[in-house]
């Protein structure tokens, strides 16, 4: 299992990297807050890496093993025929990979992360970033701006959630 997640979390914060080794130094207002929004994108998949990382500790810590392992309350984890998720049962989220594509849900938003695009979701109102393509994402910024503030505050509470449940459990990992 750990294999698994340790993947999940090595390609997620690989994603994150990339994102901001595209950012250069800005000549414009518009460049400007076009770096804001990736490295805010970044940071959110940075925060669905740390869940997973953290998970992965958990599990490794308890020496927990199978298909299907339940840790920290409503926390779990599945693999099986190559797909890798991470769930929690309330409020309900997932952190899925299948191999070629992330997906990240809870509640009303969706991000997913596949080659080079990343598509930011609120209900079914979706918008995409190309990595490299700034003149598109710069045309489109007040509306991923916006997408991403929710998909954010989403990402941060089920980190803070998890993290809640894990201090009762401080596994030595967790503690470097």
């Amino acid at each position: 299992m750990s294999e698994q997640l340790s993947a999940l979390a090595s390609e997620l914060s690989k994603y994150a990297k990339t994102i901001l080794e595209g950012l250069g130094t800005p000549s414009s207002l518009a460049e400007h807050k076009y770096n804001s929004f990736m490295a805010g994108l970044a940071a959110v998949i940075d925060s669905l890496a740390e869940i997973v990382r953290k998970s992965n500790c958990v599990i490794e810590s308890k020496g927990l093993k199978g298909k299907f392992v339940r840790y920290c309350g409503g926390w779990i984890a599945l693999l099986g025929d190559g797909i890798t998720a991470v769930t929690r049962v309330r409020p309900a989220l997932s952190i899925r990979y299948d191999g070629s594509r992330i997906v990240f849900r809870r509640d009303k938003v969706t991000l997913i992360i596949e080659g080079r695009r990343i598509t930011l979701c609120k209900y079914h109102y979706c918008k995409e970033v190309v990595l490299g393509n700034k003149e598109a994402v710069i045309e489109e910024l007040p509306q991923l701006n916006y997408l991403l503030r929710n998909v954010a505050w989403h990402a941060t509470k089920s980190l803070e959630g998890l993290n809640a449940c894990l201090r009762s459990e401080a596994p030595a990992c967790l503690r470097a």
